[in-house]
């Protein structure tokens, strides 16, 4: 964290240092901590997400100390956070460290192609336990079996989220991002277990989703619920003086991200500051195999 200026007014810029795993090595074209350059590209793992950003913020800081009308209304503090990518705790401690008091404005580097994000999906990640009984495979008729349980529980999934959408960030969305169950092909499995990952628009009620799932039709089996990671959804003012300017400057449009940034801690839903999401980078090249920057977009 560092700070520049003395002004009443308070700005935070926020970026964070750590990255995904590089995955297989050997699928890269070039090696993905090289920072390779080439064709105006910069190779490699967290490249886009984000060390463009956080060069970004900085470039910003190093141009605004030599502007003294900034520094003696302004202050402006620089957060780089840690385990963005796995859990936030970074910003989770910050926030509660008081990071963001007396702030009038939040800007999170992420990448977003020079787009401005005004908003961002919050999430709710399940672990969904379905509970049977075992039997011999040879007689399944005595046992119940929870992965067949788990077949006919899974549309009803889809039905636990309300029919509402929001004009930037579009409807809450669901995947089913792991199943397990069974232990041997001869027994009839007594568990099977479901992770899944809700990403929440704002008029989606957290509590309703959660009391739908629990109100599922479960017929001869049982279920039990453990909520793994709960952010609440994000949307600022699009009118806010700050994101007007950005408009005219950039000549970028507007946009909600489907993905959750450390503004889902450093931002309070009952008392929430403006804020903006704006970065260099395609988000949709990050966490891949080549993950790149444009250099342009970085200095631009």
């Amino acid at each position: 964290m560092s700070t520049i200026g003395n002004g009443e007014e308070k700005i935070v810029l926020s970026g964070h240092f750590d990255v995904v795993p590089a995955g297989d090595v050997a699928q890269w074209e070039y090696p993905p901590f090289s920072a390779k350059i080439k064709n105006g590209r910069l190779y490699g793992r967290g490249s886009a997400d984000m060390k463009g950003g956080i060069a970004s913020l900085i470039g910003v800081i190093k141009t605004l100390r030599k502007i003294p009308y900034f520094l003696d209304k302004y202050t402006l503090v620089f957060v780089g956070t840690a385990d963005e990518e796995a859990g936030m705790s970074g910003s989770f401690a910050l926030s509660k460290q008081g990071i963001m008091n007396d702030s009038i404005l939040l800007i999170i580097a992420e990448p977003t192609d020079l787009k401005i994000g005004i908003g961002e999906k919050g999430l709710l990640w399940v672990k969904l336990k379905i509970i049977g009984k075992s039997a011999h495979g040879s007689t399944p008729h005595e046992g119940i079996n929870a992965i067949e349980g788990a077949l006919k529980i899974i549309p009803q999934l889809y039905d636990c989220l309300e029919e509402k959408t929001n004009d930037i960030l579009g409807e809450s969305t669901l995947n089913i991002g792991k199943i397990s169950g069974g232990t041997v092909i001869n027994v009839v499995p007594d568990q099977a277990i479901l992770d899944l990952d809700y990403r929440i628009i704002p008029e989606q009620d957290h509590n309703s989703l959660i009391e739908n799932l629990k109100n599922l039709q479960k017929q001869n089996i049982s279920i039990e619920i453990e909520i793994i990671n709960e952010l609440r959804a994000l949307q600022t003012d699009s009118n806010h003086p700050f994101i007007q300017n950005l408009k005219e400057i950039s000549k970028s449009e507007v946009l909600g991200l489907s993905f959750a940034t450390d503004a889902a801690h450093l931002i309070s839903v009952n008392n929430p500051i403006p804020f903006v999401i704006f970065g260099p980078g395609d988000p949709n090249n990050i966490h891949k195999i080549d993950e790149f920057i444009e250099l342009e977009q970085v200095f631009q």
